[in-house]
């Protein structure tokens, strides 16, 4: 991942994966983005039949995690439709991820050894990962 000397997505990359638009918003530093797990909609689909500003899945499985590298990496993977990855809603991505898929998404978002030596609301999403098994959650972001 191209990354600023911050740490951060650099702009370049936002432009790519978010569009102008994100970036605006995350330079304005208006943007609450965070990350979390829900059950599928009816049929294991990305799709809770919601009305706009509501197509998402309810929160509470694990805690939200408030991870921009997370955020960004679950947005570009759904806007690319890997994984099944839509957007349901406005400001809001999903992708459909097992146990496994959601252990490689962690490792490549924060890498294998923080993943691994993880607590609190990482290693909650970690553990998650290791009981879904071939069981599939919905992996969403939200910003607004």
């Amino acid at each position: 991942m191209q990354l600023s000397a911050s740490g951060v997505p650099s702009k370049q990359l936002l432009c790519q994966w978010g569009g102008q638009h994100s970036l605006k918003k995350l330079e304005a530093g208006i943007a609450f983005r965070w990350v979390y797990a829900g059950e599928l909609g009816p049929d294991g689909k990305l799709d809770w039949g919601g009305m706009p500003g509501g197509n998402i899945p309810e929160r509470g499985m694990v805690p939200d995690l408030y991870a921009t590298e997370l955020y960004v990496l679950v947005r570009r993977l759904a806007w690319a439709g890997e994984y099944g990855g839509r957007d349901p809603d406005w400001d809001a991505s999903a992708i459909r991820v097992n146990g496994r898929e959601l252990r490689v998404i962690l490792d490549e978002a924060f890498g294998a050894d923080t993943v691994a030596a993880a607590t609190g609301d990482l290693a909650e999403y970690r553990n998650l990962a290791d009981q879904l098994g071939d069981r599939c959650v919905a992996l969403v972001t939200v910003a607004f």
